[in-house]
């Protein structure tokens, strides 16, 4: 090939609470150094997301971070060639200026499919500083308390080994 691209077009729409929307991307054939995966043209990254106050629900396509992303970290970099954005549902819950829960259960992005697994994941964070903003109100330290647990089952196809269907990992931080 003589000529190759990549290309993407993110198309966002808001109104009030909510906010829908759709990336493009196209590799034809891909730059070289990009995996043989990128190639073609598709919509891969697609969601719809409601917040109001105390309640943040997204379905379809996001990224998410618990704590440093030791246990979960789904993100996008560009540079790297790198995007492993979550396909699911998301769910971030502040009841109070302070505490946070999320709750999530998606699959990740393989290219322009998605991974046969299936990834759940629950994290809460106890942000202290704000919480007793009264006490820290002139402190530059911030004290966060935080725990995370995540899951991942995709079924056994090896007809050789038996590998486990289950795997989970659990943090916590301070």
């Amino acid at each position: 090939q003589v000529f190759r691209y990549n290309a993407f077009g993110n198309i966002n729409y808001s109104i009030g609470n909510f906010t829908a929307g759709f990336r493009y991307e196209s590799y034809n054939p891909a730059l070289i150094g990009y995996l043989p995966g990128y190639n073609g043209s598709g919509i891969p990254y697609r969601f719809a997301r409601y917040k109001h106050k105390d309640i943040d629900i997204t379905v379809g396509n996001f990224y998410e971070q618990f704590g440093s992303g030791i246990t979960l970290r789904a993100y996008e970099d560009r540079g790297l060639l790198y995007d492993n954005a979550l396909d699911g549902m998301r769910v971030i819950f502040t009841p109070k200026k302070g505490i946070t829960l999320k709750g999530l259960v998606g699959k990740q992005r393989t290219f322009f499919t998605l991974s046969p697994g299936v990834v759940r994941g629950f994290d809460g964070e106890l942000n202290v500083t704000e919480l007793f903003d009264s006490i820290f109100k002139n402190s530059k330290t911030k004290v966060i308390i935080g725990g995370s647990f995540v899951s991942k089952y995709q079924q056994d196809q090896n007809p050789s080994l038996e590998l486990p269907e289950n795997g989970a990992s659990s943090g916590g931080r301070f």
